[in-house]
């Protein structure tokens, strides 16, 4: 039942993130900043969309908007997508595989696959690009992979399917569908230090540039996102969209929270 909900979500997704990505890069004209250090931006002129269907990978062009459909062959249910800091590397997930493909953006070709836990989902990369983190939804683990390396090098447990990610300073941000709490792990010393209350459906996750809030989507009928204070750990406001939030996306100057509902 969730392989073809997930399918038909992925259908949706699709056509609507390529419509965000384009509008992003409307407001960055020409390029897509991907944050290595407090000091400097690394500039990549492409962004890569997973294929869940058919186990590829689609490369835009964010200079003229064209896209390669079906350029890099990956596994089975490719989900999620990440660049790594230094730009020297993008990181694909794949669901059915069990495993995570390496790609050189430079060549957009797979360098190496490594196996993971069951049923990869998010990925993201430490503020310094040194570790890799793959939230294994249906083994309730994460795995910790180095980028020097391109090795699994550790696994920490989150329980009750851990989906989306993302970075904040020395922390790491996981959302459990089916838990009530959004799991913080701390980077540096790889444990999970703190939960933060959201109640149950917690999906797609989101920072705003100042690394002040993260706007988590509600998988659920009523339909919210719940912005949370990085300070208090806590929910300091709820937000009601439509039914079925899956994504959120703020755009880089801040002033927008985009939401992709299924």
């Amino acid at each position: 039942m969730e392989d073809l909900l997930c399918k038909f979500i992925r259908k949706k997704l699709w056509s609507l993130l390529i419509i965000l990505i384009m509008i992003l890069a409307i407001t960055v004209p020409g390029s897509l900043q991907i944050k290595a250090e407090e000091n400097n931006n690394i500039v990549i002129d492409k962004a890569y969309i997973t294929s869940y269907d058919t186990g590829v990978v689609d490369v835009v062009n964010l200079k003229d908007h064209s896209v390669q459909k079906g350029k890099i062959e990956v596994g089975k249910e490719p989900n999620s997508a990440a660049i790594s800091p230094d730009g020297k590397a993008v990181y694909v997930t794949n669901r059915a595989s069990n495993s995570v493909s390496i790609i050189d953006p430079v060549t957009d070709t797979v360098i190496k696959t490594l196996d993971v836990g069951d049923g990869p989902h998010g990925v993201a990369f430490s503020r310094d690009g040194s570790k890799a983190y793959v939230a294994n939804r249906f083994s309730g683990t994460l795995s910790i992979i180095s980028t020097s390396e391109h090795e699994v090098i550790n696994t920490i447990d989150i329980p009750d399917a851990p989906t989306a990610l993302v970075v904040a300073g020395d922390n790491l941000y996981v959302t459990r569908q089916y838990s009530e709490e959004i799991s913080v792990v701390n980077m540096i010393s790889d444990t999970v230090i703190d939960e933060i209350y959201v109640g149950v459906g917690a999906y797609g996750i989101s920072v705003n540039p100042a690394r002040t809030k993260l706007y988590v989507a509600m998988q659920h009928f009523s339909g919210s996102v719940s912005v949370i204070d990085l300070v208090s750990h806590s929910v300091s406001a709820t937000i009601m969209v439509q039914s079925y939030p899956t994504a959120t996306e703020v755009s880089p100057d801040g002033s927008k929270v985009y939401v992709v509902n299924s």
